[in-house]
């Protein structure tokens, strides 16, 4: 259950990547910058996050609140086949055995992100044009976070 978030679910799954050490949140010019609904054209490789449709659960019928769970979708674009395939794995990987009752904190905002859920498998792309050698991967998640 989300509710009222100052910061978009993107924002703070990018910061909990950040905390987690598989990227640092952009601008930077350390290997893999995590950028939020922007695919800047350099550098090769790079994590965006968007926030995407989630999935509404109900309402609790006491209050009226929506139950919701917002979508985010994150996007690795890596300099070949190999490097993006580790880095979105192991954000996978992060994210299904590291994330329960995260604290998150963006500027004077705390959350606690409580779960993360894959909505499917990593989705390999391919590349970015017939000419280009960089490869694309995404991976589709529903978030619980709530703020504190």
């Amino acid at each position: 259950m989300s509710g009222s978030l100052t910061h978009s679910p993107a924002d703070i799954l990018g910061q909990l990547l950040h905390d987690l050490g598989l990227g640092v949140i952009a601008p930077t010019t350390s290997n893999w910058p995590i950028f939020i609904a922007n695919t800047p054209d350099s550098p090769d490789n790079l994590i965006t996050l968007t926030d995407t449709t989630g999935k509404l659960q109900g309402r609790i019928m006491v209050s009226g609140e929506a139950v919701a769970f917002p979508g985010v979708q994150i996007k690795v674009r890596g300099v070949t086949h190999q490097v993006g395939w580790t880095k979105i794995n192991a954000i996978a990987e992060a994210m299904d055995k590291n994330v329960k009752l995260s604290t998150v904190r963006i500027d004077s905002t705390t959350y606690t992100v409580t779960c993360v859920d894959r909505s499917g498998d990593i989705a390999k792309l391919g590349s970015e044009s017939p000419t280009s050698k960089r490869k694309n991967f995404t991976l589709n998640l529903l978030v619980t976070v709530h703020q504190n």
